[in-house]
């Protein structure tokens, strides 16, 4: 008889480490997915953060969410065919200067900024989602989209003044290829 409550008393001790050490691995687990879910969750969150274009931020004269590759696959070999922009810093061919904003359209919301130092150049801002006005061959200006022959899936800008029409835009147009992470 003792011997027999020995051996279950084994088997007790036995089981109870068992299910402790189950236990462990699995509160483990648990803490595991949470951190990973937050992870993601949070790299998430900033990524769509990075990736959007604030309109009210530009208004203020904080550019960083414009921050970034921009290029141009159409442009002549004599022009700048990429641009960077940093903070309130846009540079190409090498040159830096400073982004101020111009105005906000108060018909479309759109946004034109300028550089400090060359207030002839006018860089007009298209988030996703938007339509690059476009002069028809009738002369007139298409707000709607319908001309506009740029990827609306993407963030978009023009340097230069004016309504273009369709293949002038298309051959102005820079695309956002790389954000900068802030």
């Amino acid at each position: 008889m003792k011997r027999t409550l020995i051996i279950l008393d084994g088997l007790l001790l036995s089981l109870i480490v068992i299910l402790g050490i189950a236990l462990f691995f699995s509160v483990q687990n648990q803490r595991d997915e949470r951190s990973i879910t937050t992870t993601q969750r949070t790299s998430s969150q900033s990524s769509e953060r990075a990736l959007r274009i604030v309109a009210d931020e530009l208004v203020e004269g904080k550019f960083d969410s414009l921050a970034g590759l921009w290029k141009n696959e159409h442009l002549e070999a004599n022009s700048a065919q990429e641009v960077v922009i940093t903070g309130p810093l846009l540079t190409r061919d090498g040159a830096s200067d400073e982004l101020v904003f111009r105005e906000k359209n108060s018909d479309t919301g759109l946004i034109r900024l300028g550089l400090k130092e060359k207030e002839e150049v006018i860089i007009a801002i298209y988030p996703r989602g938007s339509a690059i006005p476009v002069r028809t061959a009738q002369g007139e200006v298409d707000y709607t989209g319908e001309s506009d022959p740029t990827d609306m899936e993407q963030d978009r800008l023009i340097v230069g003044q004016g309504y273009l029409n369709a293949q002038q835009t298309e051959q102005k147009v820079f695309y956002r290829q790389m954000e900068e992470t802030i």
